[in-house]
């Protein structure tokens, strides 16, 4: 049995679009019925790049506050890097403001 195949030209970008619309159908049918993420799922996590970048300081101030132990920092399981909550950083910055005003 020969089966008759007839390739057409397809218009690449109609291509595309009709891809993405099968991915975005199928992202929002597994995130229906979902909850929203609670505030410990969205927690802001950086490595010490990026606590460096968001504190505005070079990346060996970082380091030398956490070998000072002014940072609080946790690794991930299985993992050797630090990673800071950019919350609990916040929430420190802004104990140590009050405590500068008080004086």
């Amino acid at each position: 049995m020969q089966a008759n195949l007839v390739l057409s030209p397809i218009d690449p970008q109609l291509l595309i679009d009709r891809i993405a619309g099968k991915v975005t159908e199928s992202v929002l049918a597994a995130l229906k019925g979902k909850p929203d993420p609670t505030p410990e799922d969205t927690r802001r996590i950086v490595d010490a790049a990026g606590l460096a970048k968001y504190l505005k300081r070079p990346i060996s101030a970082v380091y030398a506050m956490q070998h000072r132990g002014t940072l609080p920092a946790m690794r991930m399981p299985g993992s050797r890097r630090l990673y800071y909550d950019l919350d609990a950083i916040d929430a420190l910055m802004a104990q140590k403001k009050e405590v500068v005003n008080n004086d």
